[in-house]
């Protein structure tokens, strides 16, 4: 199944927006004090934590998960972010999910493993693209010329690259992207959406079959171009052991053949999940993960380049040409400053949709307006964390998907348009917790 995100055009003019976003990465050390060791010096900003060899910084410890925590600097200031780990994170005795640091913080990695964190004087200059659009993706924030000059370097190379973000930031426009400033763009560009199908069709397109009716694989299809495989979190089990062969190998065997195909095409895989945390919760294979994340690439949100906005919504209206009067309605400063200081859950393409329906109604409506008022969930501390926070997501994707369909009539597409999430994903939702239309 192949998608893209809307086409993005450069605007005639752009607003400026005076907003602190980080040039520069503020250099940082950790330091074990449980044991005997010497600071580790971090230079890229931020560092994974855990028990596997592929962390950044590898604590071997018992009570340490396989990727336990990450921890970085932003602004200035040190935080942490606990993935899913078994035994939990703390930060000076409490215990966090995510936390800010202070200079000489003790994190904590279970009940043993302690590490002190600190900051230091020396900084290296964020990397920025001169560009402002690449492919189909526009911006001009420090955030997304950051990303920008990422993918880049991506495209001057052929390895593996995972592209990581949220609903709606863009990952298979910047896939194509990539694939399009590489030296394969005259190549089949190739997408499977690893969530959109059962896993016997999935197998089938995944990896052909080689027994009549014969069918060539994905991989084949894309010859020396690229293979992208969106939401590969929801690459089921058995289908991940049979990747895994082909990217060591660089070669491949239909379902039911025997001949060996030799596999030329360059992988990029998108994710809306950290696959970190899958992997502690054993739903996705670490070497596999170490495979796929050669090059990792995050999508900034849209919260984080919210100066890009007005940039947005201009290239939005001037590519589903309305009309000047039409378009009054959201080009107002007073709404552009509203959009700017929305929270949006499904970030660009969300922001499309409210344009879209502001422009049919004559009206644009603050984006808090549209969303219901949330409850405080209903929790068990006594279950452990992981667990208690798995059975929550869940409750809550059941409510929020049944809600949503009640809400547009059982009509899945205009579900799916209404609140920003891609029409097969949200089957997904609705196979997963046996909900109807």
């Amino acid at each position: 199944m192949v998608t893209s995100d809307p086409r993005f055009k450069r605007p005639s003019h752009t607003e400026k927006v005076a907003r602190h976003v980080p040039e520069a990465t503020r250099h940082f050390s950790l330091q074990r004090i449980d044991v005997p060791s010497t600071p580790v010096v971090v230079t890229t900003g931020k560092c994974t934590i855990g028990a596997l060899a592929m962390n950044e910084l590898c604590v071997d410890h018992a009570t340490v998960s396989r990727f336990h925590a990450e921890v970085g600097v932003e602004h200035g200031i040190g935080w942490v972010k606990d993935l899913g780990s078994t035994n939990g994170t703390h930060v000076d005795g409490l215990q966090v999910r995510e936390a800010f640091l202070k200079d000489g913080s003790l994190i904590k990695l279970g009940p043993t493993a302690t590490l002190r964190f600190k900051l230091l004087d020396q900084q290296d200059e964020l990397p920025l693209s001169e560009k402002r659009e690449l492919g189909e993706l526009i911006g001009e924030s420090p955030a997304m010329r950051a990303c920008f000059a990422q993918l880049e370097r991506a495209a001057s190379s052929s390895r593996a690259v995972l592209l990581e973000g949220e609903t709606g930031t863009g990952k298979t426009a910047a896939a194509e992207a990539i694939h399009g400033a590489s030296s394969r763009s005259l190549e089949p560009l190739v997408t499977v959406d690893c969530g959109a199908t059962t896993e016997a069709d999935l197998e089938q397109i995944l990896f052909g079959r080689g027994e009549p009716p014969k069918r060539l694989s994905a991989f084949e299809e894309a010859g020396g171009g690229t293979l992208v495989l969106e939401d590969i979190s929801e690459l089921p089990a058995a289908l991940q052991l049979r990747l895994l062969p082909v990217l060591e190998t660089g070669e491949l065997r239909r379902t039911g053949g025997t001949a060996v195909a030799s596999v030329r095409a360059r992988l990029i895989a998108t994710t809306r999940t950290d696959l970190r945390m899958l992997i502690n919760e054993g739903r996705f294979k670490s070497e596999l993960f170490h495979r796929l994340a050669v090059l990792r690439i995050r999508l900034p949100p849209l919260r984080e380049r919210a100066e890009d906005i007005p940039m947005l919504v201009d290239a939005h209206l001037e590519d589903t040409s309305v009309t000047e009067e039409e378009a009054r309605v959201v080009r107002d400063p007073e709404t552009l400053s509203r959009l700017k200081h929305a929270v949006w859950a499904g970030n660009v393409r969300e922001l499309f949709n409210h344009v879209d329906r502001a422009v049919v109604m004559k009206s644009a409506a603050a984006p808090a307006d549209l969303q219901p008022q949330a409850t405080a969930p209903q929790v068990d501390a006594r279950m452990p964390y992981a667990e208690a926070r798995r059975v929550a997501l869940e409750r809550f994707e059941a409510a929020y998907v049944k809600a949503l369909l009640d809400l547009n009539g059982g009509n899945v597409s205009a579900a799916a348009r209404q609140t920003g999430i891609d029409r097969a994903y949200l089957h997904r939702l609705m196979r997963r917790h046996g909900v109807r239309s």
